[in-house]
């Protein structure tokens, strides 16, 4: 066993084994190092306080730095264009509004409402997928009876009481500024085709934040929807917010159930708050269209194809909405022509007339005519025309009697030439009817004693 280490201090004498001097060294080692390290951290946060750069993670995902307040409207700098609550406007309301829009329009002809009708009939929706605002001006994109029309040729054709325009997602990568303003452009073009049309412009519906087009993000539609309120505000068109219903409270984003797997197109639910939202924020300014209203076309759809590219994508529209049967289009005062034009006349079905008969003896089955009339000309059958006989002196002296006759007493035949055959009580009997014996000089008055010939 090691001897105790000796250590004299102060004249004493003092005795240390080896593991008290190993615990002794431990200690001081300690106690070292934690010194060094506390000095240390004294220094680094001296060079902080003199603005030394402290490294930061930063994130490249525009959605992670998403302000849902930055582009935030105010409704209070917007009274009188954006539109309020109401009440439910209605089918109605539906009705003299023409829709106008891109992908989201074109399926509201796919689902139902909850009066169990298709949101809109092809009466009143022009939704054309991929359509951009770049589009609005000069695509024909409505077939009719009175060919393909431009959206302000459909206006003048149907006139509507007011449009409700729901397009701008497809044109979010271009310039927001020469959007704005081709947007302006177009829906002046279509104030003039119809000076009496009132416009509604519907906000940019939200994007989803799990999405296919991550090029797209909610600082653009949140831009470019304060972008229209102004724009409305200026020209005194309405301003649909309808994003308030779409979109979540918590991240500004679209609600997850409200949009499609692409995260841009509205869900069937999305779709359905996103009507129900337009008919409990309804305008309600006067109609001022010309009364009567003119003969409109019969409208026949939109064709398919129109825009064969996503503007988003630069890649084929891979499927196009599905063509749904839609209610039957509702009776309108005029419904046929966009032109005025004379409608041919209805042409009354004809009653076969009876052939007249050659002897006095033989009884005649009495044809009953539609209307009076004063022609001469027997009128046309589409029976097999009869074959012309010679009426002899004594057939033609003898006049044909119709069952009726007027309060007048008058009555005419084709055969008579409209003559009177009762101008007189004497022709008829207590009923009204003329008595089938006649004398042979044409006299219609009863006379039970006149002889047969």
């Amino acid at each position: 066993m090691a001897k105790p280490l000796k250590v004299k201090i102060k004249g004493k004498v003092y005795g240390i084994d080896f593991l008290s001097l190993l615990f002794l060294c431990v200690c001081v080692l300690i106690l070292f190092v934690g010194g060094y390290l506390i000095t240390k951290g004294f220094m680094n946060m001296a060079d902080k306080e003199e603005g030394e750069p402290v490294e930061t993670v930063v994130s490249n995902d525009p959605d992670d730095l998403y302000n849902k307040d930055e582009f935030a409207i105010d409704r209070s700098q917007y009274q009188g264009t954006i539109l309020e609550r109401t009440e439910n406007a209605g089918r109605t309301y539906v009705e003299e509004t023409l829709f106008i829009g891109d992908t989201n329009v074109a399926r509201f002809l796919r689902y139902q409402n909850t009066d169990n009708l298709a949101f809109t009939d092809i009466e009143n929706t022009i939704g054309v997928v991929g359509l951009g605002i770049e589009d609005l001006e000069e695509l024909a994109c409505l077939d009719t009876t009175n060919g393909r029309l431009t959206i302000a040729q459909a206006i003048t054709a149907l006139q509507p009481k007011r449009i409700l325009l729901n397009v701008g997602t497809y044109s979010l990568l271009k310039d927001k500024d020469e959007m704005l303003e081709a947007y302006r452009k177009s829906i002046k073009q279509f104030q003039e085709a119809y000076p009496s049309v009132d416009v509604i412009v519907n906000a940019v519906p939200p994007i989803g934040k799990k999405r296919e087009y991550t090029n797209l993000t909610m600082q653009m539609v949140d831009a470019f929807n304060l972008g229209l309120a102004d724009m409305c505000k200026q020209e005194g068109w309405y301003f649909l917010a309808s994003y308030e219903d779409l979109k979540d409270d918590a991240s500004g984003f679209a609600q997850e159930e409200f949009v499609e797997e692409d995260g841009i197109q509205l869900s069937e639910r999305g779709l359905v708050a996103l009507f129900e939202y337009i008919r409990m924020h309804a305008e309600s300014s006067s109609d001022d269209r010309p009364t009567p209203l003119q003969n409109k076309p019969k409208v026949i759809g939109v064709p398919d194809g129109l825009i064969a590219t996503n503007p988003l994508n630069g890649e084929a529209f891979e499927e196009l909405p599905e063509t749904v049967e839609t209610p039957t289009p509702r009776p309108t005062p005029a419904q046929q022509q966009t032109t005025p034009y004379v409608a041919p006349a209805a042409t009354p079905t004809p009653t076969p007339s009876a052939t007249p008969t050659p002897t006095p003896e033989e009884s005649v089955e009495p044809s009953i005519e539609p209307t009076e009339t004063t022609d001469p000309t027997p009128t046309e059958s589409t029976d097999p025309a009869p074959q012309e006989t010679t009426p002899t002196e004594e057939a033609s002296a003898t006049p044909e009697s119709t069952p009726e006759a007027s309060e007048g007493g008058e009555s005419t035949s084709p055969e008579s030439g409209g003559e009177n055959t009762g101008g007189s009580e004497e022709g008829q009997t207590e009923g009204g009817t003329v008595d089938p014996a006649q004398t042979e000089g044409g006299n219609t008055e009863p006379a039970p004693d006149a002889p047969e010939g």
